[in-house]
């Protein structure tokens, strides 16, 4: 036991304790160090529940997207009555889309010098020979295109070709007609024209062609008619 000399020369002796450390709670040491002892010493967590709870809520394809789930089967597909449609049979029905015919490119010098004799319309940029095909083919119709050297050079005849070929695509499958033969020829303005004048163009001597056909065939059947009457009253009398 150590020993301590005060200054009036007396002697006194004390004990020496050790620090007391702070107590540190079990569940805080298994927190902040991994285990590595007795897994008893590891606090026990029970996972039932104290009360009763509500069950989950999960809605269903037939229930009410803010109200709790409901036993009833969901409601039956009933019909229903046809809203905006006209059911009466005396009213006709509305006329159906044209069909779009198929285009066919015309190869052979015969076939374009054929149509060079058949029916001519002209337009600001474009012209248009039209004739019967040799063998009509259902759902078809065939189409050429011709640029001469006064377009200009081999680019610009190609060029033009390139514009009438994107013309007559977007034109002749709703307007042509089946079993006909359609030649296009380029001109200067060609070129320069914009592609919705174009269209037009290609549109105006189309119909101005067909019109001149109808007209063609109404004559031939006019004058064979004709000739029938006539045929026909020349007959009784010779007899």
């Amino acid at each position: 036991m150590p020993r301590v000399t005060g200054s009036g020369g007396c002697t006194r002796r004390f004990r020496l304790t050790p620090p007391v450390q702070p107590l540190r709670s079990t569940a805080l040491l298994s927190i902040n160090r991994p285990f590595c002892g007795d897994p008893r010493r590891e606090a026990h967590l029970s996972a039932e529940q104290n009360r009763p709870q509500a069950p989950a809520w999960l809605p269903a394809s037939h229930g009410h997207q803010k109200g709790p789930p409901s036993d009833f089967a969901p409601p039956r597909p009933r019909p229903q009555a046809a809203f905006g449609l006209i059911t009466d049979a005396s009213v006709p029905p509305l006329p159906a889309a044209p069909a779009k015919l198929t285009l066919e490119h015309m190869k052979t010098r015969a076939d374009f010098l054929r149509a060079q004799k058949g029916r001519r319309q002209s337009q600001a940029a474009l012209g248009l020979e039209l004739c019967g095909s040799p063998v009509p083919k259902l759902g078809a119709l065939r189409v050429g295109f011709t640029a001469s050297r006064k377009v200009g050079g081999a680019v610009q005849r190609n060029r033009a070709k390139r514009r009438l070929r994107a013309a007559a695509a977007a034109t002749l499958p709703l307007l042509g007609r089946e079993g006909h033969d359609y030649v296009l020829v380029a001109r200067t303005a060609t070129l320069l024209r914009p592609f919705a004048l174009l269209t037009q163009d290609m549109e105006k001597a189309i119909n101005a062609a067909h019109a001149a056909l109808d007209r063609a065939a109404l004559n031939r059947d006019g004058a064979r008619n004709a000739a029938a009457r006539a045929e026909g009253e020349r007959g009784p009398r010779d007899a």
